[in-house]
C-alpha cells in the first residue's frame, strides 16, 4: 500500500530538484572529482581525460591543467 504514495509523490520531488551549479562542458571524458575552494568562488574539476580544470562559478576557466605523464610513484 505504501507504493501507489510514492508513485503520487515522484512527480512533486522531481521537480522540486532544480541544479545549483552548471559546470559548463570542458571536458571530453567523464569527471570524476570535483573540489570547491574555501570561499565557494572557484571549483577544480578532475576528469578520466587526464585533465583538471579550475573555473570561476561564472563558468569562465582559469586554467587548465595537465595530468603527470606517468603515474605517480612508479618507478620505470
Amino acid at each position: 500500500m505504501k507504493y501507489p504514495i510514492l508513485l503520487f509523490l515522484l512527480p512533486w520531488f522531481l521537480q522540486a530538484q532544480t541544479p545549483r551549479l552548471m559546470v559548463p562542458v570542458a571536458h571530453t571524458q567523464v569527471v570524476k572529482s570535483v573540489a570547491f575552494s574555501p570561499n565557494g568562488k572557484t571549483v577544480l574539476t578532475g576528469s578520466k581525460d587526464n585533465t583538471g580544470k579550475l573555473r570561476h562559478l561564472n563558468g569562465r576557466e582559469i586554467q587548465s591543467i595537465p595530468a603527470a605523464q606517468r603515474k605517480a610513484g612508479k618507478n620505470t
